[in-house]
């Protein structure tokens, strides 16, 4: 219930105002509704004692303005609720997105795409669903009994009493019942989202499925998983048959206080005809919230099990420090002393030391496995050294804030990063501030058009707006455009994390060319384990089984006979 409450005061709290509307909304219609009755009931007694007609009329009057307001203030407090749950949503949707942006690698090891977007889509409609359907329909079904317990006690203290005894035994019961089954909707949801995770692991790797020709090896495992649902899927629905048996019972209940009381107490004179027809229409009006009973049980849970998952987003302890300092002077140097790192067990990198000066293209060399990569990801604040530290500007990156460091360094992986979007939107990250007269004078000035197929003839704002998506451009051109961004940002230090290693004969001048423009006078780290391309780097690391090994300018590690380097660059020659 912990986790329920935080994202639930969450919502609220992101809508004070619209909840405080629709709270006020909700009060003022809950009056209105126990009003409307106590009209027709002084109608029905002013025929029985003949009030006089202009008397009658004014009932009248005010029971058509009370009826009309009752559907004016029903649809308002409808749209101010609906409202409410969308800002409340959307914002902590926001919130959720800009966490996991901020997390560190061992976030999306623990949890897979299909989960994180189940989380996002599914659970915060629950809670969406929850706060309209059943938060405010339940706050009004208490204000409703407490309002009709209320008027009863003013007109008959035992009428009241016995409507107080009957809602208390029906909580009762229901609280019995939701104690004993609640976790059967939790657990259904569970196995749901395992579904969705596995159906979303193998659309991601239909490829490597389908080439390696185990398709029907995936299909039935997916079919066990699907079968392992079939027994929480009875339980639920038996779990629904009792509640709707419970519902059924606790209105006859209703039905039967309301009649047999007011019968019995009309013929013995103690109440008026109006009051027997007061405790008829407020029973009915009791029955509601136990016809809605299941409806906002099932709801409840639902809505619990989707605040857990949530919570979990929200509340992840990353592994990497959060320093306080936000803001770094102009980069002058970054040092990596003693950096020890491992995966579980596996020992990644083993004490290494790095130096790396403005101005200066590092090359950092090395098979696949090395621990070449985890180097890029220590530097970027997306891992966090186990032992030894890294220095920026002489202070270790543990005092300055993820964000800060990140925004120190550009990085451009292997990756094929192409957004549905427009050509704008792809090279700008959809950061509004950068205006058409700046990229297109960047475009010009590269020449690009030359070098993407889909560029021809279109030029000016028809070629920035123009809609691309991955399968209008070979990876080769999605590299070059993630080249092409890093002339919109502000780059202190760029890191090359195998970004070439896709690249194709086509389009591998073209790349070389960009890079050339984009590194000038710019600390270029380049992580690669093709030799040939670090002749351009003013020094190189050569990282073997997690430990720098050798290190120097390319061209005298090319003349050591037995290094690593050399090993590799005489392959390269001889092919």
């Amino acid at each position: 219930m912990r986790n329920f409450k935080y994202i639930l005061k969450k919502l609220m709290v992101q809508n004070r105002l619209l909840c405080a509307e629709t709270i006020f909304l909700v009060i003022l219609l809950s009056g209105l509704q126990l009003y409307l009755p106590i009209l027709f009931q002084q109608f029905i007694d002013g025929i029985a004692e003949r009030f006089a007609v202009s008397q009658m009329m004014r009932i009248l009057a005010m029971y058509f303005v009370v009826s009309v307001a009752i559907y004016g203030v029903g649809l308002w407090k409808d749209w101010e609720a609906t409202r409410a749950a969308w800002k409340g949503t959307d914002s902590l949707r926001k919130e959720i997105v800009e966490k996991i942006l901020s997390y560190d690698q061992r976030f999306f090891q623990e949890r897979n795409a299909g989960q994180v977007i189940e989380s996002l889509e599914n659970d915060l409609n629950e809670m969406e669903n929850f706060i309209q359907c059943t938060l405010i329909p339940i706050f009004m079904n208490v204000l409703s009994m407490i309002g009709i317990i209320f008027v009863f006690w003013k007109e008959n203290k035992w009428i009241a009493m016995m409507f107080a005894l009957f809602i208390m035994a029906s909580l009762y019961i229901i609280y019995l019942q939701q104690k004993q089954d609640s976790d059967i909707i939790l657990r259904e949801r569970k196995s749901h989202a395992e579904v969705i995770a596995f159906e979303s692991e193998i659309i991601e790797n239909r490829k490597v499925i389908t080439l390696a020709g185990k398709q029907a090896n995936v299909l039935s495992r997916l079919e066990k998983i699907i079968r392992q649902r079939i027994p929480l899927k009875v339980d639920l629905q038996k779990y629904y048959y009792r509640v709707w048996i419970i519902t059924l019972s606790l209105l006859a209940g209703v039905n039967i206080l309301s009649l047999f009381l007011g019968g019995a107490l009309y013929f013995r004179h103690m109440i008026s005809l109006g009051m027997v027809y007061l405790m008829y229409s407020y029973g009915n009006m009791l029955k509601q919230p136990f016809e809605e009973l299941q409806m906002h049980i099932q709801n409840f849970l639902a809505a619990k099990g989707s605040s857990e998952k949530l919570a979990d987003l929200l509340l992840y302890k990353s592994g990497v420090t959060d320093g306080p300092v936000k803001e770094m002077d102009p980069f002058s140097e970054l040092i990596l002393e003693d950096v020890c790192f491992a995966y579980g067990n596996k020992a990644v990198l083993n004490h290494v030391c790095m130096k790396i000066s403005r101005g200066m293209k590092i090359g950092i060399f090395g098979q696949s496995g090395a621990g070449k990569s985890t180097i890029s990801k220590l530097l970027c604040k997306i891992l966090e050294p186990q032992e030894g530290k890294i220095l920026i500007n002489g202070k270790d990156t543990r005092l300055y804030s993820s964000e800060t460091v990140r925004n120190a360094f550009a990085y451009v992986s292997a990756g094929n990063l192409i957004f549905e979007s427009s050509l704008r939107d792809n090279l700008t990250i959809y950061n509004e501030k950068i205006n058409d007269e700046a990229i297109l004078t960047v475009l010009e000035g590269l020449g690009i058009a030359k070098y993407f197929s889909f560029m021809k003839r279109k030029a000016g704002k028809k070629l920035l707006d123009m809609p691309i998506g991955r399968q209008m451009v070979s990876n080769g051109e999605a590299q070059l455009l993630n080249l092409c961004r890093l002339f919109f940002v502000d780059k202190q230090v760029i890191i090359f994390d195998e970004a070439s290693s896709v690249i194709d004969e086509t389009v591998e001048e073209s790349f070389h060319q960009i890079f050339r423009k984009l590194t000038k006078n710019v600390t270029t780290i380049m992580i690669t384990h093709h030799v040939e391309r670090l002749s351009d780097c003013d020094y190189v690391y050569t990282i073997h089984m997690g430990n720098v090994i050798e290190e120097g300018k390319p061209g005298k590690l090319k003349l050591q006979e037995y290094s690593l380097f050399n090993k590799y660059a005489e392959r390269i020659w001889e092919s």
